[in-house]
């Protein structure tokens, strides 16, 4: 599967920088990252690598459908929020793409086991072992916090954030537990059931109306 930019133009690696809006440096540790991976070059053109796993469309045919898991994404809001993000904020967009492995596929909220069907079993993750997952200093939970709220997108003319979170009373922030907007993100077999996370992540005139 070739990547595009329209039905006649593929894209190549020169165009990375360009279409990222990152630096040349920042272009080089990207391709590093991302080659044969998830990637490869093929004369000239970008290509998703056989390895990823990745797939557009409906999921190919397997004798073991149970034991295959992957990750629903909606292209065209990912696309809108990376370019909604300043590139200063990258990093910060990054930890959440770092956290998709342990998104709960029916509820949408970071947890030990994203196959976990029973909500009464789920066992949300702490800010503080997002911490520790994303190599960020436990001590500077609430700065984390901080920043991921800053991550917001646009949807039907209203800005949302990409996060948002409940804790049990304490007010500390190494115990809240964060969800994800399911709007941008969600893997269930029925949206129903985290509709309603979208009304904790609507902004009030792009201020934390959450405080």
């Amino acid at each position: 599967d070739v990547f595009r930019r329209s039905t006649k133009t593929t894209i190549k690696k020169k165009d990375i920088q360009r279409i990222l809006n990152i630096s040349k440096a920042a272009a080089y540790d990207f391709w590093q990252e991302v080659k044969d991976k998830y990637t490869i070059e093929n004369n000239g053109d970008l290509r998703i690598s056989e390895r990823a796993n990745i797939f557009r469309g409906e999921l190919p045919k397997t004798q073991e459908p149970e034991v295959i898991h992957y990750q629903k994404l909606y292209i065209n809001t990912i696309r809108k929020l990376y370019r909604a993000t300043s590139i200063r904020k990258h990093k910060q967009l990054g930890y959440i793409f770092k956290l998709l492995p342990h998104l709960n596929l029916e509820y949408n909220i970071l947890c030990t086991d994203p196959f976990e069907q029973e909500i009464d079993n789920i066992i949300p993750l702490t800010v503080g072992e997002i911490c520790t997952l994303i190599g960020y200093d436990i001590s500077q939970s609430t700065r984390l916090i901080k920043e991921l709220q800053g991550l917001t997108f646009d949807y039907k003319n209203q800005k949302e954030y990409l996060i948002s979170y409940v804790d049990s009373g304490t007010n500390s922030p190494r115990q809240k537990k964060i969800f994800l907007n399911p709007r941008i993100v969600y893997n269930g077999s029925d949206f129903r059931k985290v509709e309603v996370l979208g009304a904790f992540c609507k902004t009030a005139g792009g201020e934390d109306s959450r405080h």
